[in-house]
């Protein structure tokens, strides 16, 4: 029943929006015409309103034409971007015909133009303020569609999660929403989160927001172990490297980098960065760890020796990491 009910809500609220829109134009025409505002007749104003018709129409169709071009493209940056500029560049070709049709003058228009942007920049800062922004951030693009971002700003806060552990920790934590980029538009844009959530944040907001862009390509995983005294790091270390570098998940074995991190009594912590492939930081991580697990469970039992290589983690299937 309640599913049933979406068409026939929907219907109620088209036929009460078009109500209401004959009620304000019987108005506003019965008012301008009473008054003299403007010399406009009953068939100027019929045409106004075709003119805003088809012209709202029109600009839906450019809007699929770009999309359907955009698909032959196979870029949705350069579809992004177009269908932003051509809907910007199209409301305001129709809001000039609209203006021509009603006749008003040079004088007219910047009278009316100064009165109106008062009212209206007081009442719809917000939403200006959205505008400005889109424009600003269509031609400057800080960031594009397929981005893979971190957005960082003081309008959204956040509770970064602390680890008791020290050593199992980052170093820092950027508080903000990491995701990919879906879409720039005029007043707000997109954000798919890692999760799968879609974000859209105003853009007045993201044009003052920090953003952080994490290539595409690969990223440098740090990874911190805890391992026990009696193992000698000088041995351990090159056991590590040898074992990693047979591991699917790196890009650049002979760069990897292990340090000893932290040392007690009782243990020392090694560290490691790595070049990973992918967006993504768990898959990589729970490799690494898992070679590291075997590698340092090998030198324990042999007290430090050289230990026999543990058996390379499986290949990641393609697009594991995006």
């Amino acid at each position: 029943m309640a599913q049933a009910s979406h068409p026939l809500r929907a219907v109620e609220w088209a036929v009460l929006g078009l109500v209401l829109l004959l009620v304000f134009g019987f108005v506003a025409y019965e008012v301008v015409s009473t008054y003299h505002l403007l010399p406009l007749s009953f068939h100027e104003v019929f045409l106004i309103l075709l003119t805003i018709v088809l012209g709202a129409l029109v600009i839906r169709l450019l809007d699929r034409a770009v999309v359907r071009a955009g698909g032959r493209w196979q870029n949705p940056r350069r579809t992004s971007l177009a269908r932003s500029v051509v809907s910007f560049a199209a409301y305001i070709l129709l809001a000039v015909v609209v203006i021509g049709e009603v006749g008003v003058g040079g004088v007219g228009l910047l009278a009316a133009g100064g009165f109106l942007g008062i009212i209206l920049g007081l009442a719809s800062q917000t939403a200006l303020s959205n505008l400005v922004a889109g424009v600003v951030l269509l031609f400057v693009r800080p960031m594009a569609p397929q981005d893979r971002v971190t957005v960082t700003t003081w309008q959204y806060g956040l509770l970064a999660p602390a680890y008791p552990p020290k050593f199992y920790s980052q170093d820092f934590l950027i508080p903000g929403f990491t995701g990919e980029v879906v879409r720039l538009g005029i007043m707000y844009s997109d954000i798919r989160l890692d999760d799968g959530t879609l974000i859209k944040i105003p853009n007045n907001v993201l044009i003052q927001a920090a953003v952080v862009l994490h290539p595409v390509d690969g990223r440098w995983i740090r990874v911190k172990y805890e391992v026990p005294p009696s193992v000698d790091p000088a041995l351990l270390i090159p056991q590590i490297k040898e074992a990693l570098a047979h591991d699917p998940w790196i890009l650049e074995p002979d760069r990897i980098q292990v340090y000893v991190n932290q040392a007690t009594q009782t243990s020392y912590v090694i560290s490691l960065d790595v070049h990973c492939r992918g967006t993504l930081e768990d898959p990589p991580r729970s490799s690494i760890l898992m070679t590291l697990i075997a590698v340092v469970r090998s030198a324990t039992k042999s007290g430090g020796d050289e230990p026999t290589a543990p058996r390379a983690p499986r290949a990641p299937r393609a697009g594991a990491g995006r």
